[in-house]
């Protein structure tokens, strides 16, 4: 570790009487006080737009918590750097009509969404960096330098920006429950489930006002393509905003669940945008999707 950073995080080390695994290390402690203002803090911490104009250095250590050798948590986000991954809470919308996002926060577009949360776009998006997601650089493309983003089709997605979204959530009889998002998630057009597997995280972008997009929007997941938003959809379909639908039968309006967004890098997550549709998916039979670990 640099010996910059080690001056930087000594005291917040010695008052959390934390060790931290060299993974964890390499997610924060690693950067220097000034790599860490300058490579988060512009892509999300700096773009909030309740937040203040600069983040001088105690602002950015009392922002992340460290509460053991590999967990921290960002506000209501916790960050796992064992697992890679982030979970936070968030609470299921019933949508009588098409989805255009898995996932928003309360100033996202909440009428087309199957999932809303309090979280911010921009603390989720700083807690994605920590955790090792890389934003896509393939999944879209600009025809020209100041031209809006394009879905780059058939590109291929480097696998340290894909990731898996689990679902946790207790039914009233206190019976735990954890399976893939997009089970509860219908394709019209292929008449299916939607297919298992994996969400490219693109990292919005940065609007003309300097904001990030996402957190002026509040749209962090989308279904149907959104370069403002924090992760996209690479399933064939994902330019059209007419086929995707919440499962006929889901449990209750509010029903509260955790959401954990877990970091994929195996060969054989190495997906083409866009991912075909899998030929064994199957159209919803239940009220609730069985339960998986």
């Amino acid at each position: 570790m640099r010996s910059g950073a080690r001056s930087y995080f000594k005291d917040y080390g010695k008052a959390m009487d934390v060790r931290w695994t060299k993974r964890a290390k390499c997610l924060i402690c690693a950067m220097s006080p000034r790599l860490f203002l300058l490579l988060i803090a512009p892509l999300a911490l700096a773009q909030n737009p309740d937040a203040p104009k600069k983040w001088d250095a105690e602002q950015v250590k009392a922002s992340v918590k460290v509460r053991s050798a590999s967990e921290a948590e960002l506000g209501e986000i916790k960050i796992n750097a064992e697992t890679r991954s982030v979970s936070f809470p968030a609470t299921l919308k019933i949508v009588k009509g098409p989805l255009e996002y898995m996932i928003v926060n309360e100033r996202g577009s909440a009428h087309e969404a199957l999932f809303m949360t309090k979280v911010s776009p921009f603390e989720l998006n700083v807690a994605m960096l920590l955790a090792g997601f890389k934003q896509s650089e393939t999944f879209f493309r600009k025809a020209k330098p100041d031209s809006f983003p394009e879905l780059s089709k058939g590109a291929k997605i480097d696998p340290t920006s894909t990731f898996e979204i689990w679902v946790d959530w207790t039914d009233e009889e206190g019976k735990a429950h954890s399976h893939p998002a997009e089970e509860w998630v219908y394709n019209l057009d292929t008449k299916k489930s939607v297919s298992t597997g994996v969400w490219v995280y693109n990292g919005s972008q940065i609007n003309q006002n300097g904001d990030l997009a996402a957190q002026v929007s509040g749209n962090i997941l989308a279904l149907y393509v959104d370069p403002n938003s924090l992760a996209n959809n690479p399933r064939s379909g994902n330019d059209n905003d007419d086929i995707w639908v919440s499962k006929p039968v889901l449990p209750k309006e509010g029903l509260p669940v955790t959401l954990r967004l877990k970091l994929l890098t195996g060969k054989e997550n190495n997906p083409k945008n866009p991912v075909p549709p899998a030929s064994s998916s199957q159209p919803a039979e239940s009220p609730s999707p069985k339960s998986t670990k």
